[in-house]
């Protein structure tokens, strides 16, 4: 599946927002097309929500150590956000041409170590999503 111009346009000014930070843009790109349907736009809102949360929690329980204050209820969350936004992916990208949808199923959502890292990389791109919003008004894709 193709994504339109202006979707394109929209994830590289992201790009340039995070600092050149995205690492996943085409399935982003993919991912923003098919939710620019209403009842999928809130899908993934909800997954931007996540993704923020759940990289800012990974980057706090690296930084306490296993032994830290909080760390086990923090794991338990983050597990919690994790299971939920991928859920929230495949609902969108169940969406998706069959070819497209099984990419980003077994890149992102299969539960092993790679697809683990996959998914985080995908959740930091989704976290840029989520601060542009903030820092921006709403925007019709």
């Amino acid at each position: 599946m193709q994504t339109d111009d202006e979707t394109r346009q929209f994830v590289s000014e992201l790009d340039r927002f995070s600092g050149g930070r995205l690492t996943n843009k085409d399935d982003l790109a993919l991912l923003l097309s098919l939710s620019a349907d209403s009842d999928l736009r809130t899908s993934f809102d909800r997954a931007a929500f996540l993704a923020k949360f759940s990289v800012k929690s990974r980057k706090i329980m690296t930084r306490i150590g296993k032994d830290g204050e909080g760390y086990d209820a923090l794991a338990a969350e983050l597990n919690k956000s994790l299971l939920e936004a991928a859920d929230l992916i495949r609902n969108i990208a169940s969406k998706a041409p069959p070819d497209a949808r099984k990419r980003i199923e077994g890149r992102y959502l299969v539960m092993t170590g790679h697809g683990i890292q996959n998914l985080f990389s995908l959740l930091e791109d989704l976290m840029w999503y989520k601060n542009w919003s903030i820092d921006h008004p709403p925007r019709e894709l």
